[in-house]
């Protein structure tokens, strides 16, 4: 961040690239959260819930900057249950910030690509 001073930052991933965001724009709201300005995920993989003392330190940055992040979560209903995307819906993670679901078909081929999103927003 010090490189590109002039600059502000936004973190988005897809899967494990929504834990990546989480960490990296963790880090990067811990130097200037101004900067930051928004963490997107899409079917993210969520912070472990295993306490050790810099997951603890990321989930409080990441709570106080809960109106920076915003996730994308598949959800299709199955026998009348509603099922998350299966990566996203990892027991033992946590999410931060505003969840958005997008309601999909059962039948969808890939439930847990990237291509559902953009298919649901052409």
């Amino acid at each position: 961040m010090n490189k590109y001073k002039n600059y502000d930052f936004y973190f988005t991933g897809h899967s494990l690239g929504g834990n990546l965001a989480y960490n990296g724009g963790a880090k990067a709201l811990s130097i200037d959260s101004g900067r930051v300005k928004r963490i997107v995920t899409f079917n993210g993989l969520g912070l472990t819930k295993i306490i050790l003392p810099t997951d603890l330190v990321t989930s409080i940055i990441l709570i106080n900057a809960g109106n920076k992040i915003i996730n994308y979560c598949v959800r299709v209903e199955e026998n009348k249950l509603l099922k998350l995307d299966y990566v996203y819906g990892l027991i033992e993670t946590e999410h931060f910030g505003k969840t958005y679901f997008c309601e999909i078909n059962a039948n969808a081929p890939d439930r847990h690509s990237l291509y559902t999103f953009i298919e649901k927003l052409q």
